[in-house]
């Protein structure tokens, strides 16, 4: 993993705080205690963590039978987990229309 990695290269992980101001060579950030300290550092990096985000699933599902929520609108995860999330609901999605074009053609054949 990431972490692990970073871990390994004596990358300092500092995690549950705010960050007050990023100067040029140092940061200034903030604990849940409000304690502020100064850190020394060449380079900065925000993993500022992630929510699912889904407002239009409810209000869609009242008008459509068929909704599908897809990637981190579910869960928040890697890339990989969201590519084949979206790959097999578009099989579903896929299977579906055929069905619908299958009834289509026999309403049409009848």
């Amino acid at each position: 993993m990431l972490i692990n990695r970073l871990k390994k290269a004596n990358v300092e992980v500092i995690e549950d705080h705010h960050v007050i101001k990023i100067s040029p060579n140092s940061i200034i950030i903030e604990n849940e205690y409000n304690q502020q300290r100064e850190i020394v550092l060449d380079h900065v990096v925000f993993s500022m963590g992630t929510q699912s985000f889904n407002p239009l699933e409810e209000s869609y599902r009242k008008h459509f039978n068929n909704v599908f929520v897809i990637g981190d609108a579910i869960n928040p995860g890697s890339i990989t987990n969201a590519i084949k999330d979206g790959f097999e609901k578009a099989y579903v999605l896929e299977s579906l229309i055929i069905k619908k074009e299958s009834a289509k053609e026999l309403v049409e054949i009848i």
